[in-house]
Formats: structure tokens, C-alpha cells, sequence
């Protein structure tokens, strides 16, 4: 699906700051995807959310 304007991105990842944890939403209007380093596996563990921010740190 490739959507622009009103999008939404969900998100499970509790320790990014980023994350609405009442509602596992991404707050952040858009994020940058970027491939794992020296990972080729052609599945989703390929890539990883390039925007994340740990909330605690």
C-alpha cells in the first residue's frame, strides 16, 4: 500500500519515545526506515525504524 497525506504508523516499539504507549502509535508525522547493517535476510528483520529515540536515555 503506498499512501501519502493522512497517514498513521503503528508502532509496538514501548521504548522509543516516539510511541503513544495508550494506543501503540507513532506520534511523529513520518519516520526514515533504514536497512540493518551486514543484514540480507530478505525479511522484515531487513530493516529498522531509523527515527527511534529511547525514551529513557
Amino acid at each position: 500500500m503506498v499512501q501519502k497525506g493522512s497517514q498513521t504508523i503503528e508502532c509496538d516499539v514501548k521504548s522509543c519515545k516516539h510511541n503513544s504507549q495508550s494506543d501503540c502509535m507513532c506520534v511523529l508525522s513520518g519516520i526514515k526506515v533504514s536497512p540493518k547493517k551486514d543484514c540480507h535476510s530478505t525479511c522484515s528483520d531487513e530493516s529498522l525504524c531509523a527515527s527511534y529515540e529511547c525514551r529513557n536515555c
